[in-house]
Formats: C-alpha cells, structure tokens, sequence
C-alpha cells in the first residue's frame, strides 16, 4: 500500500494542477455583466448594498476580482495587471477605492463589523499613502482619519449592537432602530473616510466599494451579525458595498436564526435581506459552453517534433476525451467543478499507453473518462468498484437502465430497489440515451433540471453506450493514478 500511496501522491503533485485562485481573464462569457455592474457602482448614490449570487464553485470570487479590476483599475491578487486590449477599466476609476473582505476568514469574531472596519482602516491606510492622487492629503490628516476610524471601532464595542436582545424580541426596534451612539459612530466614519478619500465637501465624488467575499460560507450567526453590523453603523454616503454570496444559502441560514418565531422562517429571512440588499445579480450558468471550458482547462502539450512520447500521448488522450465530452454533453456548468474534473483526466492521462485511431482508441478513452467521471463526482460507487469490479455491470447500469423512478425511459425494467451508492444523485434521463442522442418520444419534464446540481449522475449516456468494461481498461484506469 504504501508504494501505491507513493505513486499516488507522485501524480497528484507533479502535474500541473488547476487550483482555486480567481481568475482575471474572463473564460465565462461575464464581462458584459461586470461592465455593467461596474457602471451602475460608479454612477449610484451612495448608501447601495449591492449582491452577486451563485453557486458554490460558480465563479463568483472571479468575478469579484474581476468587478475590482473594472472600477478602480486595480486587483489585489495581481498588482502587476496593466489595464490593455480587452481588459479595460471604468473612465472615472479614480474615483474608487475598493477594500476587499473575505468575510469567511472573520468566522469566530463575535463582532465581525469590527474586523471589517480594521480591514477598511489597515488598506486605506496603505492606499492613501501610495495612490499619487491622495498623496497630497498629508501624513498629519492621514494619521487623524485613522485615529478617528480607531476611536470608531472601539465605540462600536462599546455599542448598543452587543446587547441587542434575543432574536424575536421587539423584531423592528431590535433589527432597524439605530441608537444615537450608532449615529455618532457613523457621522466619524463617514468623515474619517471622507478624509482619507480627499474628499471636500464641495466635491465629494470619491467613494469607497467594499466588496465582501464568501459571506455564504460563514455559519449563520457571523453572516448576520456582518449583516446587522454594516446596516447599523456602515450605511454611509460614501461607501458602496458589493456582497458575493450564494443568496439561498444565506437565507437558509438566517431562516435557522428565526425558526422558533411564529410565521414562516424562509419568508422572514428573505424579508430581512430584501432589507439590506434589494440589487442582485445571479450569476448565469448559461452563459458559457462547459466543453470549450474543460479544454481551456486542461494542460494540452503543444507537440513538436522533437516531443516526447510522452506528451504525444497526452496530447491523444485529451483530444479524444474532449471530443467524447462534446458529443454526450455530461459536464455540470459550474467552473470549480469542471476545474476539478480537469485535474483529474489530467492524472489519469498517465495511464493511456497508446491505442489505434478510430474506435478502438475512442472506446478506451471513453471507459476511462467513465471511471474519470465517477471518481470525481460519484465516490460511493467509485468506492466499490475498486474492490468489485461486477458492481459496474450488475449494479451502475441496471440502475440507470429501471432506476427506481417508474418515468425510465431507457430498459423498462421492474422497479428496483435504491442501492446505498445512489442515495443522493438522480439519473438525466432524458438527456442522452444509450446511442448518444435524445429519444424524440421523451417526456419533457424530464428534460428540465438544474444545469449545475450535484444531484444528477449526467454521464449515463455514456454509461449505457458501455455497458461492459473491458479487463484491460479495468487493470489499468481504474486504480493505479
């Protein structure tokens, strides 16, 4: 076991993997919406709460990066980025200074509106001394705002938003009445920040946006208390604030947060987001083609003549597996899962040693991506293959051929009993049948499921297109990678 382990590791580490940064060149097709986000952030009148929503995995840090980028000319995770060609930057991008929030790194903070406030203080700290055009505010005006955001701080400590009292208890007057010692705390932030942004009163057409990453992935009492925090004290003539969130998830947890209220909890959390944030945008899952994103994806070897067999190799796996992908159309529209999907054709390549042009190569690289598929999104059923080789065939395509859904489309079998290894995924089944194409005599409700979902084994096409897996495909892909 351990120099399986060892060669295991070996080709998890030496590939060359995609991770999770963001990106910066738009692969997505999104640029038209950052643009537009971007020019609505530029021309609103501050206070705005604004949200960007999607899926886990979807993109939204990316485009995040990527909004930064559009409205200041900036991008923290790649200050060498020059703003050429189709990277273009918003006319009047002086005009804002963006502060970045990853709200998830804050998660035990019992009052994370002070974490971000630091976070405000420490970058416009570092911003107005080195932005040419805030140089000439002066280190002793510099020094003053900063104190004051300090004095600010510790007053919201000192605040009326530790003692609010239990959730339910006087809903507005808890919720949205604002004391006068959170008034005061807001009139020294916003000339604090006014200071800092070298705003005058006869001009003030500086604004601070503070984009707030990952507010989804905080546990719901974090989530809330951010939330309650930037209402009371945050809510500021000159500050825009951008959320990227997966709004459904935000909702359901705040919605624990009310479950003992009379009424209906989901209303009511949708209701108190509507309060903070009435701007959304989701992002679209329709908007790219998932097949030309697995190929921009994937390390392809550009080959030359004096390229290894190795590579050549490689090279003839991915464009037979690319192609395979085209044609069955079973990739879910979510990026980071694609991304992930990506690493590992990647490390099963190793394996390919060769096969003949035509259908005796696409019929190994298929069985492959088979085995590809399952080990990325189905584990419980990868799990047992690799101790019971007869699951595939007595268990994975029966199921897909009668699953327990009587609206099959493919076998009309008996009604079979749910094995353990597909509690929580779904056939499509009629999104390709076992000749690859869709049955015209498909019911259509069938055809209508969610395009990003985990819930749905997509490859069943290609599953029933092989029924049966060859010993050697077995030996070799199954295992060793």
């Amino acid at each position: 076991m351990g120099l399986w382990l060892v060669q295991f590791f070996h080709w998890r580490c030496v590939a060359p993997m995609n991770n999770d940064m963001p990106a910066l060149v738009d692969q997505l097709h999104r640029a038209n919406l950052v643009k537009d986000v971007g020019d609505l952030i530029h021309s609103c009148e501050p206070p705005q709460v604004f949200g960007v929503s999607g899926d886990w995995g979807s993109g939204k840090t990316s485009f995040l990066r990527q909004l930064q980028r559009y409205i200041s000319g900036e991008c923290g995770v790649c200050p060498e980025w020059k703003p050429t060609g189709l990277h273009q930057r918003h006319p009047n991008h002086e005009n804002v200074i963006p502060i970045w929030f990853e709200a998830w790194r804050y998660e035990h903070e019992s009052l994370p509106v002070i974490a971000l406030l630091h976070e405000i203080r420490e970058q416009l700290s570092i911003i107005a001394r080195t932005k040419n055009e805030l140089k000439k505010i002066g280190e002793v005006s510099i020094r003053a705002a900063l104190a004051i955001l300090d004095k600010a701080g510790e007053g919201i400590k000192l605040s009326g938003l530790t003692k609010v009292q239990g959730i339910g208890e006087k809903w507005e007057a808890d919720r949205y009445y604002t004391p006068l010692s959170s008034e005061a705390i807001r009139k020294q932030l916003e000339y604090a920040i006014d200071q800092l942004l070298g705003n005058k009163k006869a001009k003030a057409s500086k604004r601070l946006v503070i984009l707030v990453d990952d507010l989804d992935r905080c546990e719901p009492s974090t989530a809330f208390r951010l939330l309650e925090g930037m209402k009371v004290y945050l809510n500021l003539s000159n500050c825009v604030f951008v959320l990227g969130m997966n709004q459904s998830v935000v909702e359901l947890g705040i919605a624990q947060l009310y479950k003992d209220l009379p009424g209906i909890p989901n209303h009511m959390a949708k209701e108190y987001l509507e309060k903070i944030c009435q701007n959304v945008w989701h992002l679209p899952v329709g908007g790219f083609d998932p097949q030309q994103f697995l190929e921009a994806t994937l390390p392809m070897p550009k080959l030359t003549n004096d390229s290894p067999k190795s590579e050549v190799l490689r090279h003839e796996f991915f464009s037979e597996a690319l192609a395979i992908v085209k044609e069955f159309d079973f990739l879910p529209r979510n990026a980071r899962r694609i991304k992930a999907f990506a690493n590992v054709i990647d490390r099963i390549s190793k394996c390919y040693q060769g096969a003949p042009a035509g259908q005796e190569r696409k019929d190994e690289v298929s069985q492959a991506l088979i085995f590809a598929y399952l080990y990325q999104y189905c584990q419980p059923i990868y799990r047992i293959l690799q101790v019971n080789k007869d699951f595939y065939g007595t268990e994975v395509v029966e199921w897909l051929k009668s699953p327990k859904d009587p609206r099959s489309l493919v076998g009309g079998g008996p009604i079979r009993a749910r094995h353990p290894a597909f509690a929580n995924i779904e056939p499509i089944r009629a999104v390709r049948d076992d000749k690859g194409a869709i049955p015209a005599d498909d019911t259509m409700a069938d055809l209508f499921v969610d395009p990003a979902s985990e819930g749905f084994i997509r490859i069943q096409g290609l599953i029933l297109r092989y029924q049966e897996i060859t010993n050697s495909v077995y030996n070799r892909y199954l295992t060793p990678w």
